[in-house]
């Protein structure tokens, strides 16, 4: 028995040997949980910051195509009393900035695009892009309708339209379209037609007499419109920043949503699609050829001056380019990170357009902070 009670003593732990088993245990627990919590940060901040350059990718492109398409078959002139009237965007108070501000009132041809420079939330600017194609961003019949053309010309006297034998392609029967006339010698023209006993719109297959064009040598341009009765003969699309009601929490609390508004054609209001979250300001500049060099501006100039951009023709004339630039968030909060800057420079050698102060944001420091640059040409205009 004593033998025994001997072996199992000398198997046994000391005391002093489980209580530095116990602390070497504890300093890997402790050590690997330290590793758990900086790659779980890591993961979080990874996660935000691959969410966000995905989101950039994809708004920026919407956004370019917009800005190339702007102009794409709009009127250069309206009917001096056009029927049914054309009216725009509705009326809507909820906005910093209302949304009928940038309407085109008839007799006024549209222009192609609008800035509402440092007027909307934060001091952001309001993009203004019409168009037939600026409608909403899926695959819609309207939005499909809104890619289809054809042309109407005479032969021997007798009008005829070309088709395509393509259903992608061709009218379908109740689409609203336009028809615009080119005019019969130099310069181009766009003239939307509206020929007597017809309205500025017609409902495929609609009259001969409301296609034709009025001469043997004239060529019309019919463009799909909408598939509901239309307001106004095009398409808009507005770019604006707006906090939505309910706001990401990875986003600093004062940043704001990127939107995407089409002005619906049956009531005027916008339809909103967030197109970027996290952004602190949406600034664009303008470059118009002025004598042959490219002038940067940040909006209109007075009526009569070399920038005035109050006159589709004279957007049509000089614009020819449109930079976009979006400070916003790239990851989400970091304690442990501080941004170098106090400040951010909105724009770039050829022109600035804002000097973001930072400091009235609440822990800016911890957040790292960019600005993405979008340079689009207008190659629609004319």
């Amino acid at each position: 028995m004593k033998l025994r009670m001997a072996a199992m003593k000398k198997n046994a732990f000391t005391l002093v040997e489980l209580i530095v088993a116990l602390f070497i245990l504890s300093a890997i627990l402790a050590a690997t949980f330290a590793t758990f919590i900086t790659l779980s940060k890591s993961f979080k901040s990874e996660t935000k910051l691959t969410e966000t350059q995905i989101e950039d990718v994809l708004g920026l492109n919407i956004l370019r195509y917009d800005l190339e398409m702007a102009g794409y078959g709009l009127p250069w002139t309206l009917p001096g009393a056009p029927s049914p009237a054309i009216s725009e965007a509705a009326s809507d108070g909820t906005y910093t900035v209302n949304p009928n501000t940038f309407n085109d009132a008839a007799p006024n041809a549209p222009r192609a695009v609008i800035i509402s420079n440092n007027a909307g939330d934060g001091g952001s600017d309001v993009l203004v892009i019409k168009s037939l194609v600026a409608t909403t961003g899926n695959t819609s019949s309207t939005n499909s309708l809104t890619k289809k053309y054809t042309v109407r010309y005479k032969v021997a006297g007798v009008g005829t339209t070309q088709t395509w034998n393509d259903t992608t392609r061709d009218f379908q029967n109740g689409d609203k379209v336009i028809v615009l006339n080119t005019g019969t010698s130099p310069p181009v023209s766009r003239t939307l037609q509206q020929q007597a006993g017809c309205n500025w719109y017609t409902t495929w297959p609609g009259s001969a007499a409301c296609f034709d064009p009025g001469s043997a040598t004239d060529v019309n341009l019919i463009y799909g419109l909408s598939t509901t009765t239309p307001r106004m003969p095009y398409n808009r699309v507005d770019y604006f920043l707006k906090r939505p009601a309910s706001f990401s929490s990875k986003c600093h609390q004062s940043s704001y949503t990127l939107y995407r508004g089409v002005i619906n054609q049956s009531d005027g209001k916008r339809t909103e699609q967030p197109i970027m979250d996290c952004v602190l300001d949406f600034q664009a500049a303008l470059g118009l050829n002025i004598a042959g060099a490219l002038t940067w501006v940040s909006a209109s100039g007075a009526v009569g001056s070399a920038t005035d951009l109050t006159t589709a023709a004279n957007v049509r004339s000089y614009l020819r380019e449109v930079k976009v630039f979006i400070l916003l968030q790239d990851g989400q909060f970091d304690k442990d990170f501080t941004y170098a800057s106090s400040s951010v420079v909105i724009g770039d050698s050829n022109i600035t357009l804002r000097n973001y102060d930072l400091t009235a944001l609440t822990n800016y420091q911890n957040y790292k902070w960019k600005v993405v640059t979008l340079d689009a040409k207008t190659v629609n205009l004319n």
